[in-house]
């Protein structure tokens, strides 16, 4: 039987969330104190959204503070190349190194996750390019001397920044390695590549209690009137001259009017004083709460695309040939095109032509084929997203297929 698969589907995505995972904590040294449980799934090597593997956790514990979902992840193991294909594993927190195991609570986690929240991407770098680099940093900071891909300019620039910043502590909104573990650090070959995923760290805001000022009564401190001994008063009158403006003009003698002196008894009274006091004013700053209001999820019509992938490349990884779908093979889907190798079948009549009628891009899975085993195909989509039409294309020329129908 010659079966080969040419994907022209659509599907429909409610998209309720596609933001970095956030992990809570409520103060530095008791975040994810002890370890957690999943079971752990990694994509193919260097086919990651944002990193070199897309790390695939379900089944955590409910109390966790690590949400089910998909993560970047990167290898800290040089060489190793066993890897997780929905196994159990632990996961750990780098925040607190006093609660990872022996072979883990050595490593520098401070210069990681500085790495982590600065990476250096070289201009008009690829993003396969870019992943390499920060790969390359990650090795050597964990003490490989040789790493696979060489030493960039990049990669070494965020080496020296991160040994310059050993100990590096992440703040809220910060990147955070968490560290999935199966079997250890061991160096023997056949054991299973440890990773690390990136985490935000969210820190919640703490609530700082309003002090009140309250206004006490006031006492009103009242002065007696002192009296005052009778004084003697001689007044005398003087009259100024019509001409007098701004300077004084002496009067004339008729002029000055004399009055006996006589006794007037005047009793003067102070007046009352009184002391008050204001309390001081408090200035309460009080914080503004944001009120973020969640657009409402809008339907999309996603259709694959072959056109960035060469011709028996492998089409598998979430987001390989369309938003939010991984395509998962028994063997391995790999891209065919019509008239170009690997040639998977023939079709026409009297003039055969390799990967007949499948146009520009299709895939197939050839190491199921060259078994002769019936293909399977698995089909997964990124969490929070809802699929409403899901349309695919078969050809199928074997015997499997009298009617030579060219859909499922």
């Amino acid at each position: 039987m010659k079966k080969v698969i040419s994907l022209l589907f659509s599907f429909t995505l409610f998209v309720s969330l596609l933001l970095p995972v956030y992990v809570a904590a409520a103060q530095a040294e008791t975040s994810f104190a002890s370890s957690t449980t999943a079971m752990v799934r990694y994509s193919d090597w260097l086919t990651g959204t944002h990193s070199s593997l897309d790390i695939f956790i379900s089944d955590v514990a409910d109390d966790a503070f690590l949400p089910n979902g998909v993560y970047s992840g990167w290898c800290i193991q040089p060489r190793i190349t066993g890897l997780l294909h929905g196994e159990a594993a632990s996961i750990y927190s780098s925040f607190n190194p006093a609660s990872l195991p022996a072979d883990l609570a050595g490593l520098p986690w401070g210069k990681i996750n500085y790495l982590l929240n600065h990476k250096i991407r070289g201009a008009d770098k690829t993003d396969l390019e870019f992943f390499k680099d920060v790969q390359t940093a990650i090795w050597i900071l964990m003490g490989d001397t040789n790493p696979e891909f060489g030493v960039s300019a990049e990669a070494q620039q965020m080496v020296d920044e991160a040994n310059a910043n050993a100990g590096f502590v992440p703040a809220n909104g910060d990147t955070v390695a968490f560290i999935v573990y199966s079997d250890g650090m061991l160096q023997d070959e056949r054991s299973v590549q440890e990773v690390i995923i990136e985490v935000v760290l969210y820190l919640p805001p703490t609530e700082t209690p309003t002090p009140t000022a309250t206004e006490s009564p006031t006492p009103t401190v009242t002065e007696s009137p002192t009296p005052t001994a009778p004084t003697l008063t001689e007044t005398v009158t003087s009259t100024p001259t019509p001409t007098e403006t701004l300077t004084f003009t002496p009067p004339p003698p008729d002029t000055v009017t004399v009055t006996p002196p006589t006794e007037t008894a005047t009793s003067t009274s102070t007046p009352t004083q009184t002391a008050t006091t204001t309390p001081p004013v408090t200035s309460t700053f009080t914080p503004t709460p944001t009120v973020t209001s969640t657009p409402a999820c809008v339907p999309q019509t996603i259709t694959v695309d072959f056109s960035g992938i060469a011709p028996g490349e492998s089409v598998e990884g979430m987001g390989k040939v369309a938003t939010g779908l991984n395509i998962d093979a028994k063997g391995t889907a790999v891209k065919i095109q019509e008239g170009v190798l690997p040639a998977v079948y023939g079709a026409g009549v009297g003039n055969t032509v390799w990967n007949g009628a499948i146009g520009a891009g299709g895939f197939s899975d050839r190491v199921t084929q060259q078994a002769v085993q019936p293909h399977l195909y698995t089909f997964t989509f990124e969490p929070g997203t809802s699929v409403s039409s899901f349309s695919l294309r078969m050809l199928d020329f074997g015997d499997l297929n009298p009617t030579s129908a060219t859909s499922a």
